[in-house]
């Protein structure tokens, strides 16, 4: 793996893959986290607007384009970050390349903006009738005072009502810059290939500033929170435990926890909770280590007349885990760290995801060295699990939509 800075602040990360298919990611440090009060929403939308064309392409012809270059493509606003990536032929690499760079270069911004509301305020109803994502959402709306997550990334419809077509082309001109850019390439090209390409199409992009970000991570209002939806017949609950004071051993530490507590179905949450007493018909727990978020989380679906039975019974599962009660040994913890390792490696061996994690990791971590240190297990994650895991499970936020 090679990374160079570009003259224009643009960081390229090149990753060598035997493959007739090339996978790019092109990602700025412009997620949902770098709007304020009045631009609620404004990352999304613009991740939409550039799309709409470019000064030497119309909407139409970058469409046509896509379907005829890419195996896949897409863009995606988080948090931390907004990611375009697309896998290709490795002979249609440089004219991707060079679109998907003009597309996020050149945005015209000033057409068909109304249209584009319409569709997002579309987009935003229908987020909120997902509703795992709804509980969710409703969970971080209680649980935190002003951290930008309390809002959902593309906003509501307030929000989205404040957003003007000047409001996006200020957060564009404000973050989509080359010191804030990031450019992963997994593919069986040349380096010097790719460094040349780059240098003409993404490096061509201003310089600007780049913008650093102080993450508040307050979690303030630890409780348990109700709410019924009409004509919602089932239950959910989801818990949140905060993380963010954890260094890099203590969250893989954490990670191996969660393998023997949440994940599949002889982990603890799912062997308490289906196979014992059969209150859920889904349950698993997370640990979410993103710039921002950082939190571990339990989430359980259920049938209302169930619901107070499931908290009764993870209170209890959370209350033997602080006193100590974890049936996980040194043997057992090394066999968790190995399958996690493995699911690591066969998720990245799609050269799209790679690309991806590869500028997400340098956008959120200022490293993506971090990411080879997952994928082999550089990290001390046996000496301590039990106190790490106590310290996460001090307080939480509850929230049931019922």
């Amino acid at each position: 793996m090679k990374s160079i800075i570009l003259n224009n602040g643009v960081k390229l990360i090149y990753k060598k893959t035997e493959s007739s298919l090339t996978s790019f990611c092109i990602g700025f440090n412009a997620g949902a986290d770098k709007e304020d009060n009045d631009s609620i929403g404004a990352a999304h939308a613009v991740e939409h607007m550039v799309f709409k064309g470019t000064d030497s392409r119309s909407e139409e012809e970058i469409n046509k384009k896509c379907d005829e270059l890419f195996a896949f493509n897409n863009a995606m606003t988080n948090f931390p970050y907004v990611i375009y990536y697309g896998v290709c032929s490795n002979e249609d690499f440089e004219e991707g390349f060079e679109l998907y760079s003009d597309i996020v270069i050149n945005p015209k911004m000033n057409f068909a903006f109304e249209e584009e509301m319409s569709v997002i305020r579309t987009e935003s109803r229908e987020w909120k009738e997902d509703i795992d994502q709804y509980c969710e959402d409703e969970l971080y709306y209680n649980a935190f005072k002003s951290r930008r997550m309390k809002k959902i990334i593309i906003g509501d419809k307030e929000d989205i009502e404040k957003i003007t077509q000047e409001s996006l082309v200020k957060f564009y001109n404000k973050y989509y810059v080359g010191l804030n850019c990031t450019v992963s390439v997994v593919t069986s090209l040349d380096f010097d290939e790719v460094k040349k390409l780059s240098e003409r199409t993404i490096g061509i992009m201003k310089r600007g500033n780049q913008k650093e970000y102080e993450y508040n991570y307050e979690f303030d209002n630890p409780q348990c929170f109700n709410k019924s939806i009409e004509g919602f017949t089932g239950a959910k609950i989801q818990y949140c435990f905060d993380i963010s004071d954890l260094n890099d051993d203590e969250i893989e530490a954490m990670r191996i926890f969660n393998a023997y507590f949440g994940e599949g179905v002889s982990c603890v949450l799912y062997d308490n909770l289906r196979t014992k007493h059969g209150y859920v018909y889904d349950v698993s727990s997370e640990v979410k280590n993103e710039s921002g978020i950082k939190l571990f989380t339990i989430k359980a679906s259920t049938s209302k007349d169930k619901i107070n039975d499931v908290k009764a019974l993870i209170d209890n599962i959370i209350k033997d885990v602080q006193c100590g009660n974890i049936s996980i040994n040194n043997d057992d913890i090394k066999n968790l760290y190995k399958r996690i390792i493995r699911k690591r490696n066969m998720d990245v061996e799609r050269g799209i995801i790679m690309a991806v994690r590869l500028t997400t990791y340098n956008i959120m971590y200022g490293n993506e060295q971090k990411l080879v240190n997952e994928l082999e297990g550089r990290y001390d994650i046996i000496s301590n699990l039990n106190d790490i895991v106590k310290h996460v499970f001090r307080k939480s936020a509850v929230q049931i939509i019922r």
